[in-house]
């Protein structure tokens, strides 16, 4: 655990074959992009929100933006590439919490309960809707290390 620090990566888009724009769209007045990375970052873990550059993703970092919360743009059809871009800046035993913004239900309290574990269960991988956990849908993020 040491100095290790934590970074919550929030993956988001608008592009969805199912529901277009899906991210952007409000729940009680919030679009859900907005809403996921407060409630990720609601006891202090920074978050970031990893996006694709282009056009059809400009109205999302427009949102984001607006509601001050931090944006990487990278690839498009490379989800990994813009991962290891949007945490060039850390070190490689730091942990990275991925998320997904059409997601709601992750809140600061659940990361930091699901962090604890992860430690505990000396894990170098973990994701929370293995068998293991019995949590419902909804409630999904993975922890690992850079």
């Amino acid at each position: 655990m040491g100095n290790s620090k934590i970074q919550i990566i929030l993956q988001a888009r608008s592009l969805s074959y199912r529901l277009m724009t899906k991210s952007l769209l409000p729940v009680a007045n919030i679009p859900l992009a907005v809403l996921c990375a407060k409630r990720l970052g609601n006891t202090g873990y920074p978050v970031i929100v990893a996006i694709p550059k282009g056009k059809i993703d400009d109205e999302l970092n427009s949102t984001l933006k607006k509601n001050k919360i931090k944006i990487f743009r990278g690839s498009h059809t490379n989800v990994l590439d813009r991962y290891i871009k949007a945490s060039s800046e850390m070190n490689d035993d730091d942990l990275i919490i991925r998320a997904t913004a059409d997601n709601p239900f992750p809140d600061g309290k659940f990361i930091k309960e699901m962090v604890k574990l992860f430690h505990k269960l000396k894990r170098q991988y973990m994701c929370t809707h293995e068998k293991f956990f019995n949590l419902p849908i909804g409630l999904s993020i993975q922890i690992f290390r850079l």
